[in-house]
């Protein structure tokens, strides 16, 4: 009897296979036939992919199987089965030259539970992934809001979780070069509330506020309340008002010292807005910083909501004398047809 024989040299090359390709294997004691790409499944998992909330939420993990978190379609962790095997850092930051292992601390949790920050001693800084969203935010750097920590940067954190309004997050922070941008995609019909410097933080070294995608915020209450600071925040960016129902207080700078570039996008989209209170004097002032007259008019005319448009009552836009007079009497009539009346305010 003879015996069909195949050298391993004539075999084909795995590259060659496709995925319909047909391969013989012998499953329960019997020949039988399966595809390629079934036999890739069997061997392989095929990778899980959703959000670092969504994967934490999982009852199990199957230790062969990858597990790919991503955030706005970018992947920012690997996991395999449990173990996470990369994840891009998500805090990063630097503490100041004169900060001590006793102040390489954070509260991500509670202000009760202190975590200790990987910080590298030489170049005292810190970078890391956090595998969930930020539960906790008054003080997240302090024990207490009237605390001030060594920071000197931050420059990122996670998204905040949906139940943490960023209430006093950045208190504490006064000596911070750089503050990082507050994530709020994960809060929606729901408020943002004063993520400020806390107290009089005359001498603040942070020149910029950023926020992103705070479209689900329906009440926004003193969304940079820097109170008495002397003038160093000025720009205010990344705030939507796509979903602002409830009266706006956009910033609240005691001595009308606030930003003078201030963007804000679709003001007026939701129907039962009836008014907004932006009280800087500088909104709008070139000569604090280049663009700021652009963001002005772009808030109020270029990225405002139609109103009359859309059959919506007319909403009432507060703001200083000193910024109304920055603007044309044709930009005060394109306001206008938007559905908005400027009030004087101090």
């Amino acid at each position: 009897m003879s015996t069909n024989t195949i050298k391993f040299s004539n075999m084909p090359e795995a590259s060659s296979l496709t995925d319909t390709a047909i391969v013989p294997i012998v499953s329960g004691g019997t020949n039988q036939r399966t595809t390629i790409a079934a036999l890739r499944g069997v061997l392989s998992p095929a990778d899980w992919s959703g959000t670092q909330t969504e994967y934490n939420a999982l009852q199990s993990r199957d230790a062969n199987r990858n597990y790919i978190v991503k955030l706005d379609d970018a992947t920012v962790a690997v996991y395999r089965g449990d173990t996470l095997l990369w994840g891009e850092p998500n805090v990063v930051g630097e503490f100041a030259g004169d900060s001590t292992p006793e102040d390489w601390y954070w509260y991500p949790n509670t202000t009760k539970e202190k975590v200790p920050l990987p910080v590298d001693p030489a170049t005292l800084r810190f970078s890391f992934y956090w595998p969930e969203p930020l539960k906790h935010s008054q003080g997240l750097f302090v024990a207490t809001i009237a605390d001030t920590a060594k920071l000197k940067r931050l420059e990122k954190i996670p998204e905040l979780a949906s139940s943490s309004s960023g209430y006093y997050i950045f208190a504490g922070l006064k000596n911070c070069e750089v503050l990082p941008v507050l994530d709020l995609r994960n809060r929606s019909n729901t408020f943002l509330s004063y993520p400020t410097l806390y107290g009089t933080p005359a001498g603040a070294k942070c020149k910029r506020f950023a926020f992103a995608n705070t479209q689900g915020i329906n009440e926004m209450s003193g969304v940079l309340n820097i109170q008495n600071a002397d003038g160093t925040v000025v720009a205010l960016t990344g705030l939507d008002m796509t979903s602002c129902v409830n009266n706006a207080t956009i910033e609240a700078a005691v001595n009308n010292l606030g930003p003078s570039y201030i963007h804000i996008t679709n003001i007026g989209k939701a129907a039962g807005l009836q008014s907004v209170h932006i009280r800087s004097k500088r909104w709008g002032d070139d000569s604090v910083l280049p663009n700021s007259r652009k963001s002005l008019v772009d808030t109020l005319i270029t990225n405002s909501f139609d109103r009359v448009n859309a059959g919506y009552a007319v909403c009432i836009i507060k703001m200083h004398a000193d910024a109304i007079a920055r603007l044309t009497d044709e930009e005060k009539a394109a306001i206008a047809a938007k559905g908005y009346t400027l009030v004087e305010t101090t």
